[in-house]
């Protein structure tokens, strides 16, 4: 049966992004921002490194400001194809950016209402369904996690695109489809795609065995689906083909180790925040912190900062399954499935797949509560237009569950003074007046229907959510995503890299850094955060960064060697150990942390924002290009540590994985730098050895005076040249030859389905 989408259900869309617009109205017309967790100090300054690299007018191969440099379009985390982060090139930064991750906001609740009223749902349904999915916990804590916000914001819609074009498989309605999977491809988020395909599988499994020609069914869905995968994969190409090829480069390629798999896995007892929004931060734990902050090992806060789904949204679910509603066992197993991967190592799944080496490379389990989040809000929208249509043994038993959970929370309340919980009366007394109004609610549906009824219920859960999850998407002013005032006064045009030493300080586990931060999750940490540089933020002044830490786990190989190496060192706490690997890496600042007494311990409890937490400091360098005085043959990580230990007074020495010679001295004139290239003229006295300390991968070249000259890994991570006597310019370039590569078949497969569509093929 066919669902047209008509006038009415327009206006009902138009009327809940309506709504949306005026829950982040301070975002879209304030110059307010999402700010928390990996937003502030990882995507927003990678989204002003690709905003930059755009508009300088190369196109943007390398990533000259991260880790002595680092591959830009062929690492899916930057973006760079994805169409909707084009609005943040045209458009005012700050707005781009906010207006970038709210649009997916938008394109969630479109893919939902369209989803649900071909389910066949009426469009009251279908609204409440798109609530409960956009105004969630789990998606609204997405809004710090980008790449995998953006990958689940099309699930609905790719659902929706499926249904249709199983039905009638032609050009027309493959090309909209084709387009919806391949922009999660583009994202390269693994957990988003394979939950998407999960419930692609899903459904048609379940129409499958719905059919009574089973055998004819099963080739139609595999040629659907084979053809859909197909379209998408080519669309994409200009991504996977330069990202597939990437991966082999990076530390992706050595399996984690199963406690960085399973970092982030769901606590059972989180499952009570399904229905009590939050309350584990209201709870104490044995050592007077509040209960979140204890029950994730090694953090001391959620992957999802907010999990509640609705406490409307849990008793209509409860009361659909007790009722017997058609679709409860299908609704039941991908929500069980959905959990039990989301709880990691708190079951014995996880660690079966990862042994089998399907999940060795993944990380962050909690983030498969997505796919419960999808089917509960599915469920509830199918069980509430039952409700609608006055079944009354689910009234029943939905008015039943209401006054149980009202006397549960009743007691609940009664019980929060001698609790040793947090800030409780006020918490429980909110959430019996919230279990009141929805047993009013259910108690008037047993005679009450119609439109006002619906209305009341839509509107009940987008109040009940929107209050509900508000710790999940706290907003800051325009300010706090200026670049922070400890790097105002670095000269950015200076050929030299920041290395934020605090940073490094807080993960070896240091006391006083760890003092500093040692403040609730929040408004505060996060102006410290982003007071003291963390870890990316110089970038957005154009900054060079050294020896950050890998957020994503896509570093090349060699600067994750060099960063494990200067680790290493590190750690032996002897005074000026790092100083050759800073030398090496081009560090010319160092972030230091400022002396932590009570005066800036009073700041940053008394305003946050205006505490300053580090001074920069100026660090001796070698130049990013310069001569070798002596080189030295070092060709693993473990013999270059060594090598460097054993040298670090002779700041002249290079190591190089090739026979060494006695390099004679040379003279840099001057350089040259753009996105993808340099041009270095020097003057060499002899046989000599030119030094870059710019990131190694097999796609850079060199030539001198035009001349092919092989690039020598040098200072294990870096790179080097042998350079002959006399005065030469050294041209380095960087060229992926998969990317237009990959953007021809993209362009020609695009073209060619957009032309079979246009003349109306059969496929």
């Amino acid at each position: 049966m066919k669902f047209p989408i008509r006038w009415s259900d327009r206006t009902a869309l138009a009327l809940l992004l309506a709504l949306l617009a005026v829950a982040y109205a301070d975002i879209l017309f304030l110059g307010r921002g999402f700010y928390i967790s990996d937003l502030s100090v990882y995507h927003y300054p990678m989204k002003h490194v690709v905003r930059e690299a755009v508009r300088s007018g190369e196109f943007p191969y390398w990533n000259r400001l991260y880790s002595g440099g680092a591959p830009l379009a062929a690492n899916p985390a930057y973006e760079l194809f994805y169409p909707p982060q084009w609005l943040v090139y045209v458009l005012p930064f700050h707005f781009g950016v906010q207006l970038h991750v709210l649009l997916h906001f938008a394109i969630a609740m479109a893919g939902m209402v369209l989803l649900l009223r071909r389910l066949g749902v009426s469009i009251a349904a279908a609204a409440f369904g798109s609530i409960a999915f956009v105004f969630c916990g789990s998606y609204v804590s997405l809004s710090s996690k980008l790449p995998i916000l953006f990958s689940i914001s099309w699930m609905p819609l790719a659902l929706w695109l499926l249904m249709r074009f199983a039905e009638e498989r032609t050009a027309r309605r493959l090309l909209p489809l084709a387009l919806v999977l391949a922009m999660q491809l583009l994202l390269g988020e693994p957990a988003g795609v394979m939950q998407t395909w999960a419930i692609i599988g899903g459904w048609s499994l379940l129409r499958v065995l719905r059919s009574r020609q089973k055998k004819a069914e099963t080739k139609a869905i595999a040629a659907t689906l084979g053809v859909a995968m197909a379209a998408a994969i080519f669309i994409a190409a200009v991504q996977l083909l330069p990202a597939i090829d990437f991966v082999r480069d990076t530390v992706r390629t050595r399996a984690f180790d199963f406690r960085v798999v399973v970092n982030w896995s769901t606590p059972p007892v989180r499952l009570v925040e399904l229905i009590l929004p939050g309350v584990l931060r209201h709870v104490a734990a044995a050592n007077g912190n509040a209960l979140i902050t204890t029950i994730y090992p090694f953090r001391n806060d959620a992957y999802l900062t907010e999990i509640y789904a609705g406490l409307l949204i849990v008793l209509l679910s409860a009361a659909g399954i007790l009722a017997g509603v058609r679709g409860r066992w299908l609704f039941l197993g991908t929500a069980a499935a959905s959990v039990t991967l989301a709880m990691g190592d708190h079951t014995p799944l996880l660690r079966a797949l990862y042994d089998t080496g399907l999940l060795s490379s993944f990380r962050f389990p909690e983030k498969f509560l997505l796919t419960a989040a999808f089917a509960i809000a599915v469920w509830s929208a199918v069980v509430f237009d039952q409700l609608l249509e006055g079944d009354r043994r689910l009234i029943r038993w939905a008015s039943g569950l209401a006054i149980i959970w009202l006397g549960v929370s009743m007691a609940l309340l009664s019980r929060s003074s001698d609790s040793g919980a947090l800030d409780t009366s006020h918490y429980f007394v909110i959430n019996c007046v919230r279990a009141a109004l929805i047993a009013v609610w259910f108690w008037l549906a047993r005679t009450q229907r119609g439109r006002v009824m619906a209305a009341a219920g839509v509107v009940l859960l987008a109040a009940d959510l929107w209050y509900g999850t508000l710790n999940a998407v706290p907003r800051e002013r325009r300010e706090f995503f200026d670049p922070a005032p400890a790097v105002a006064n670095i000269d950015a045009s200076a050929p030299y890299r920041v290395f934020n030493e605090v940073a490094w300080l807080g993960w070896e586990g240091d006391p006083i850094v760890n003092e500093m931060f040692n403040i609730a999750q929040g408004p505060a940490f996060s102006w410290v955060m982003r007071n003291s540089v963390f870890p990316e933020l110089p970038a957005l002044r154009g900054l060079a960064v050294a020896m950050e830490d890998d957020i994503d786990l896509t570093s090349l190989r060699n600067s994750d060697d060099f960063r494990q190496a200067f680790k290493g060192t590190r750690s032996s706490r002897l005074p000026g150990a790092d100083e050759p690997y800073a030398r090496m890496a081009n560090v010319g600042w160092r972030v230091r942390q400022r002396p932590f007494d009570d005066g800036l311990r009073q700041q940053i409890l008394t305003d946050a924002s205006k505490a300053v937490t580090v001074e920069v400091v100026p660090s001796s360098s070698a130049p990013r290009y310069a001569f070798a005085g002596r080189l030295e043959r070092a060709p693993d990580p473990s013999g270059f540590r060594y090598a460097v230990e054993r040298n670090a007074a002779d700041p002249s020495v290079a190591y190089i994985d090739a026979d060494a010679f006695s390099p004679a001295p040379g003279r840099v004139i001057r350089f040259r730098e753009t996105a993808n290239t340099v041009a270095i003229d020097v003057v060499a006295t002899g046989r000599s050895f030119l030094v870059a300390s710019v990131t190694g991968h097999r796609y850079w070249s060199a030539t001198i005076d035009g001349h092919a000259a092989p690039l020598v890994a040098t200072n294990l991570a870096f790179q080097g040249v042998e350079v002959p006597a006399g005065a030469h310019t050294i041209n380095m370039r960087y060229r992926n030859p998969l990317v237009p590569i990959g953007g021809v078949i993209s362009l020609l497969s695009l073209g060619a389905l957009a032309a079979a569509a246009w003349f109306r093929r059969a496929l």
